[in-house]
């Protein structure tokens, strides 16, 4: 936890972002409980997806709202091609008592 206090401090820091922690908690603790009654996952902070965008020089939200579409696209036009192999990957030999 301190590992990520200090790096969510850096980003601040050279963003000049200004950070509530206690309405972060909030937040993750609404969005958490409306996954509960959704039969959502568990909700965490996007440490990875900051790093990343940071990374490829990303400022503001719509990086995100990219990544979603191309992500979208993704699954809608192309999961048909590995419907086949992962049927065939997660087969096993019937167990033999």
């Amino acid at each position: 936890m301190d590992a990520a206090r200090c790096w969510i401090w850096s980003i601040t820091d050279k963003e000049k972002y200004r950070i509530d922690p206690n309405r972060e908690l909030l937040e993750l603790g609404a969005a958490n409980l409306a996954a509960a009654f959704f039969s959502g996952y568990p909700v965490t902070g996007g440490f990875s997806r900051t790093a990343v965008n940071r990374r490829a020089g990303a400022r503001t939200g719509l990086a995100g709202l990219i990544a979603a579409l191309i992500i979208s696209t993704i699954l809608l036009w192309f999961t048909h091609l590995v419907h086949y192999p992962v049927h065939c990957f997660s087969a096993k030999p019937p167990a033999v008592a």
